[in-house]
């Protein structure tokens, strides 16, 4: 029930929201009853946090600063990293990412809270993607390879992930590397490409000279 009210902090949750999220179609017998006592417990367990809960008309409303809840400062910095300059944004995007500590919502599986951990997700890579970007135009090749290679191997049709990571390698002075994973790619996924693929990148000449690998940023 908290990370219902965590996820929508600051904004009102109606009771009938917070009985299908928590309990979906197996709800208790009195459920509203149930309800109540869960929050009235809640309530003293967060008070000392600084955290409240209170009741309005059409439901409950978790109160508390956005940076005391981890998902919300993730997203307060990630917006704030995406307006800064390299430098700072680097840092803005290492204090987001550090907030992410396994996987979200561990042990409840609720269609509403698998719905939530998947665009939680997507939301991470994006910002991990981002930084990414960040580090290459820092001159960062060598740094964010390993990172690079582990996204590469969970993302591997994610063209983005694709060109960020033969870039580095490019960079890096492995361009044998790069083209090599680029044929890789292209020699999986280019017979199947009227079967829903994406589209194979374009395939570079040796110099390294067509996007997505030139070392314009």
């Amino acid at each position: 029930m908290f990370a219902v009210l965590a996820v929508e902090a600051n904004r009102v949750v109606a009771v009938e929201q917070l009985l299908e999220r928590v309990w979906t179609e197996d709800l208790p017998h009195r459920g509203r009853q149930v309800l109540r006592n869960y929050l009235s417990r809640l309530r003293l367990l967060l008070s000392p946090e600084g955290i409240g809960i209170e009741r309005r008309p059409n439901g409950y409303v978790l109160l508390a600063d956005p940076d005391v809840v981890d998902l919300h400062r993730f997203r307060r910095l990630v917006i704030r990293a995406r307006r800064a300059d390299d430098v700072q944004a680097l840092s803005l995007f290492d204090q987001a990412m550090v907030l992410w500590q396994g996987e979200p919502f561990t042990g409840l599986d609720t269609p509403w809270l698998a719905a939530v951990r998947t665009g939680l997700e997507r939301e991470r890579i994006a910002a991990q993607l981002d930084r990414v970007d960040v580090a290459l135009r820092c001159g960062q090749h060598t740094e964010i390879l390993p990172e690079l290679f582990a996204l590469a191997e969970l993302e591997d049709v994610n063209e983005r992930v694709a060109a960020q990571f033969m870039l580095a390698l490019h960079r890096a002075g492995r361009t044998t590397d790069a083209l090599a994973h680029y044929r890789q790619l292209h020699a999986r996924y280019a017979p199947a490409r009227t079967g829903g693929c994406p589209e194979p990148l374009s395939a570079p000449d040796q110099n390294m000279t067509p996007h997505p690998w030139s070392d314009q940023t």
